[in-house]
């Protein structure tokens, strides 16, 4: 029970909750208006941020776990090259994507010709299914990650000092 707690405090609310809220406002702007919204908060790869946040946590309990010695230091080391390489790429592609977004704009404030609307469609489209993928990917790989290191038990204080008198002997 205390890992679903995890998960949804620490996975789903982050991801979701704001698509949620957006989702409110369909009583008082119509289904129409909310599904636009929605739509509209992903589509230049807002979703990426997320990712990486979650890349970063996932990288800081994957260290804590290393340095308690909790689960295989392999296992570890390789969650922790597998979350900084989430957290490059969808950092790479936040900043191509809002580097594409200025220029749109730039370009349809100035009157000059734009890329076919199509063209920007698919490519925005291709922006967000793959936001929605590298996400995923995070989301269902960072709990993985907290589930695999919560089964081996943290060091009682008196483990540590056990530890530290006798590095300190040696």
């Amino acid at each position: 029970m205390k890992n679903v707690v995890w998960i949804v405090m620490n996975l789903l609310v982050p991801v979701a909750g704001p698509m949620l809220l957006l989702g409110l406002i369909t009583p008082v702007r119509g289904p129409g208006v909310a599904k636009r919204l929605i739509k509209a908060s992903v589509s230049d790869g807002q979703l990426y941020w997320s990712a990486i946040a979650l890349s970063a946590a996932a990288i800081y309990e994957a260290i804590d776990a290393f340095h308690e010695e909790r689960g295989n230091p392999l296992y570890i080391g390789l969650l922790i090259s597998g979350f900084v390489l989430i957290a490059l790429i969808a950092s790479i592609i936040v900043m191509l994507a809002t580097v594409e977004s200025y220029d749109q704009k730039a370009t349809d404030s100035t009157g000059s010709v734009a890329l076919g609307r199509d063209d920007r469609t698919v490519a925005e489209s291709n922006i967000v299914k793959m936001s929605y993928w590298l996400t995923l990917l995070i989301v269902v790989s960072s709990g993985l990650q907290h589930i695999y290191i919560s089964v081996f038990p943290r060091a009682t204080p008196q483990d540590e000092a056990a530890t530290l008198g006798s590095n300190a002997r040696s």
